[in-house]
């Protein structure tokens, strides 16, 4: 069984290099449990204020798979324009799973070494129900203006975004957390059982006093 706050944090630790789907069964007994990992090497995507492009033929190799994802193998990542939400965004082939995005936040633009790291956050759902929340990451190095990112461009690359311009980036990874509200949460079910027991308690010492 996965550790979900340690595993995603160790996720978002390690997106230069690998992109990682989390799922976790705490919202209902039907959500996926288990992981998935790809590398993003290679991929590249143009990304402006409108959604983004990934290099054809958006194909995903994936690479460690545990608990539902066992035995994945590939899938396809597609691309997204947002006054075309909601969307099919993740398809893992053959195996019937596939996340649909409702909704993108606005990005967030990061300095680093020798470019600039954009990162967006997206709300969405697998066709089983579970409500899914996530993170997909991309790095730049150049855009139309810069032809060389250096550390603190950050904000050249975001008014570049927002006045429409095309960002060349590569893809870095993907990071996605599920639950459902159909069953309430182990830790909310425990929380009634503490209550439960208390009250318990409490009527027996007033029964003993009586």
């Amino acid at each position: 069984m996965f550790n979900f706050k340690s595993k995603l944090l160790g996720a978002a630790a390690v997106l230069p290099i690998a992109v990682a789907g989390f799922f976790t069964c705490a919202g209902s007994a039907q959500a996926y449990e288990g992981a998935f990992t790809f590398d993003g090497d290679g991929t590249t995507a143009t990304i402006d204020n409108t959604g983004f492009d990934f290099t054809a033929p958006n194909k995903i190799e994936l690479g460690l798979t545990d608990g539902d994802f066992s035995g994945d193998t590939s899938g396809s990542i597609f691309d997204i324009s947002f006054p075309g939400l909601p969307t099919l965004f993740i398809d893992i082939d053959g195996a019937g799973k596939q996340l649909t995005v409702s909704s993108f936040a606005n990005p967030v633009f990061t300095a680093i070494s020798g470019g600039v790291d954009i990162s967006f956050n997206f709300i969405g759902s697998f066709e089983e129900g579970s409500q899914a929340t996530g993170n997909i990451d991309f790095t730049t190095f150049d855009f139309p203006g810069v032809s060389k990112l250096a550390p603190g461009n950050a904000t050249a690359a975001q008014t570049a975004y927002n006045a429409g311009s095309n960002i060349n980036a590569v893809f870095k990874g993907v990071t996605v957390a599920t639950a459902t509200q159909a069953v309430p949460e182990p830790t909310t079910m425990l929380g009634l059982g503490l209550v439960a027991a208390g009250m318990t308690v409490a009527r027996r010492r007033k029964l003993v006093r009586a």
